[in-house]
């Protein structure tokens, strides 16, 4: 709330400043017509490397996404050799001895 109250009075300050009239014009036009060359000039020269900044920047995206697409329109394949259509050997549980088999009982018996 401060800050807004002191924004206020700052800028009505400088207002009446730049108001003040100087040989029939006020202190801004005087201050205006001596700037005015210089912020032209800064203005052109900011525009100008703006609009050559963009231009670069396009470019630098389109080249980087130019290698994206496949050129040749293939799709890309995996070679059953190396997918994992292969399941894994499944555990035979007949191959557990009577001991084995009483111990995984009480695991799950343990666990439920």
């Amino acid at each position: 709330m401060f800050s807004l109250i002191r924004f206020c009075l700052s800028f009505v300050f400088s207002f009446l400043i730049l108001s003040i009239p100087i040989n029939e014009e006020s202190l801004f036009t005087h201050i205006h017509e001596a700037s005015a060359p210089f912020t032209q000039e800064f203005i052109g020269v900011l525009s100008k490397n703006t609009t050559k900044a963009i231009n670069e920047t396009t470019e630098i995206g389109r080249r980087a996404f130019s290698n994206t697409k496949p050129k040749n329109n293939q799709s890309d394949k995996v070679k059953a050799t190396q997918s994992s259509t292969r399941k894994s050997p499944s555990v035979n549980h007949e191959d557990y001895t009577v001991e084995e088999k009483e111990l995984l009982k009480r695991v799950f018996e343990k666990a439920h």
